[in-house]
Order: structure tokens, then sequence, then C-alpha cells
């Protein structure tokens, strides 16, 4: 670590200072911890810049955020790009680059439904709730030398993705709660059927032919995985914490800050709705 920072003279520091650890034997050399601050040094210039912290915001601190990575919520977007096709044709020919010349055998790639657009969120393999974004999504046909599809087969992945499109501005508690794109569930609608939730796609994979699933969907309500994750141990949101998230939009409508003191102990106070008939929320019809 020592040398990293002797590379650059503008980064020099006393042998007793504190460094940012971010995983296992991975230091931030520039970001430095002074009494109760923390200041990022510019690589470039070496200029020390604050670092704000969010011990008094709400919304980081409240006991059902913990898990939430800082990118979940100050992510602008996610660059998406639902369904490669990638096409095999021998009949063709191809540059080979390390043979450096053209040989027998053609492979053509074509993208669509590119976006820009908010996050899908999961569990990544520290348990933290982070963005996802396809990573990939490929549908492959194999030709014949005479141009007949030999073969057709499709591999759907979705990864926990950093977009590194970091803003100030964070979404509603609504945003999240109640957006079947955010959780995983493909974009559409909720709605009420049978005393149930359920989701309406906005695009029909099925009628493109792209299979029974919405490319941007990860998961179902019941908790059943619709794509592969290509991370170890990442994944969409399990049927209970899908619930949990949905379930708090029902509070949101008069609830509607993190600072609300429901929010404390959320578990006691969906115990103490349940308890307590005379509750103005009780009262609704």
């Amino acid at each position: 670590v020592w040398k990293v920072m002797q590379s650059n003279p503008l980064l020099t520091t006393p042998p007793d200072s504190e460094l940012a650890v971010v995983g296992s034997n991975i230091y931030l050399t520039n970001l430095r911890k002074a009494g109760e601050k923390v200041y990022l040094i510019r690589k470039l210039d070496g200029r020390k810049l604050l670092v704000k912290q969010n011990q008094k915001q709400a919304n980081c601190t409240m006991p059902v955020h913990e898990r939430l990575a800082c990118q979940s919520c100050h992510s602008a977007y996610t660059p998406q790009c639902y369904g490669c096709h990638d096409v095999y044709d021998p009949a063709k020919k191809q540059f080979d680059k390390v043979a450096r010349k053209e040989t027998p055998g053609h492979w053509s790639e074509g993208r669509s439904y590119l976006r820009f657009e908010e996050p899908t969120l999961g569990v990544d393999k520290w348990n933290r709730i982070v963005p996802f974004a396809p990573g990939c999504q490929v549908y492959l046909t194999v030709l014949d030398r005479s141009g007949r599809v030999q073969k057709k087969a499709q591999y759907l992945t979705m990864a926990p993705f950093d977009p590194h499109s970091t803003r100030l501005k964070t979404p509603s508690c609504e945003d999240c709660h109640f957006s079947a794109k955010r959780l995983g569930l493909g974009k559409g609608q909720f709605f009420w059927y049978k005393d149930s939730i359920k989701v309406t796609s906005v695009y029909r994979a099925d009628e493109a032919g792209l299979g029974p699933y919405s490319l941007e969907q990860m998961v179902q309500l019941n908790g059943k995985l619709t794509q592969k994750m290509s991370r170890s141990k990442a994944r969409p949101f399990s049927q209970k914490e899908l619930q949990k998230i949905i379930g708090v939009t029902f509070c949101l409508t008069c609830h509607d800050r993190a600072s609300d003191p429901i929010y404390k102990d959320f578990a006691q106070s969906v115990k103490t709705y349940h308890v307590n008939k005379n509750l103005p929320c009780r009262q609704i019809n």
C-alpha cells in the first residue's frame, strides 16, 4: 500500500494514517480520515475535498435500509442492453485477427432494446441491495451452409452492476417500494386481483417470440427466477423480501418520510397496527 502511495508525490501521508478498506486487502489510498472528518485527495492535483457523511440522513440510517448500497438510490440510471442476437453462418467468411486472414465461418451480433433507465435492484454476494443489469442475454442461431436453421438457444442472465451514474437526488419511497421494474419484476404496473397483487408487463415478450417473460424481469412475485445470475451468489429478491418491500406501500400514503417514528421498528409498528383498532388508518373504509 505504501509503495503505491509513494508512486504519486501528491499522496504523501504520515505512516499512522487511517485508510479506507473496500475489500480484502483493497485500500483507497486517496481517502483519509482526520479526526471525525473524511477527506478525498484528488490524485491529479492533491487538493483535499471534504467527504460529507450521512450518519444524520434518515434515509440512510433507518434500520430497514441497512442493506442498501449507496448505488441503489443514488444511481440516476443503469445502461441496459437487453437481448443480444448472435448468428453463426458457416457459409460465410470472417477475418481472423489471430491468424490474420479470412477463415470459414461468420459470426454476427445484433442488439436491441437499449435503455438508460432506472436500475433494477437485487442482492449481491455480500447480501447488499444493488443495481442489476443484463449480463448478458444471448439469443443464438446456428445456420448450416444452405442457410437453414440448425440450432436455436437462449441464455438469459443478469448481474450486479455499478453504473457510475451517481447523483445527489434520490427516488421517492414509492419509486422503489411500488416499482415493478426496480423490484426485478419487469417494467409494468401493480394491480389488485382477488385480494392479491399482480403485475401487468408493458412489453409482451411472448408475443415477440422471446419467451414467456419480459427481458427486464428477473423474478416472479412467488420468488421463482426467470433468468440466471452471472455472478456467484447474486440473486433477485426472494418472495418474502418482495412481500415486505411492497407491503410498506400501504403505509406510505400517510407515513411518507424516512424519519417517521413507525420506521424505527417497522415490524413492531405492523404488530401495533393489527392489535390497535383505534389507529387512524384502521378507521379508513
